[in-house]
């Protein structure tokens, strides 16, 4: 609870037109209260941007529907690049350009009614990995 009441006093002060600087490795707060973010790492700056970013390029959906069909079907659907069952569900990995919308008119037109569709994004834990592996990968090659 207490989380959740500094995350509210955070926004308030934010848009009162005020700039905070959170520094903070609960990245899942970060990406819900900041509208940008920095990583530093050895004190050099890594990389900067707005956490709106975060996720772009990179969207699954997970999908329960009753159909005996539904992994074909899945499969057949112009945007996914794979699926796969996880947990009593189908993650469907969607090829760049194309959303759950799209997917959930798919399956709607083939009389199909999905009883779950979850959209995951990236998320800045994610990101903020990515982005430290790529800079190893420089460094490496730099060196």
């Amino acid at each position: 609870m207490g989380i959740a009441e500094i995350r509210e006093i955070i926004k308030r002060i934010a848009n009162d037109g005020k700039t905070i600087i959170l520094a903070s490795h609960l990245l899942d707060e970060v990406q819900k209260v900041c509208t940008h973010f920095s990583i530093l790492r050895k004190g050099h700056l890594v990389h900067t941007g707005p956490v709106d970013e975060v996720g772009r390029g990179e969207e699954t959906v997970e999908v329960v529907a009753f159909h005996d069909d539904l992994p074909l079907i899945l499969s057949s659907f112009a945007g996914a690049q794979s699926v796969k069952k996880d947990n009593g569900h189908y993650v469907v990995k969607m090829r760049d350009g194309f959303h759950s919308l799209e997917l959930n008119r798919y399956l709607f037109e083939k009389g199909i009614v999905a009883t779950h569709l979850v959209t995951q994004k990236k998320s800045l834990e994610k990101q903020f990995l990515e982005i430290l592996a790529e800079a190893d990968h420089a460094a490496l090659v730099k060196n």
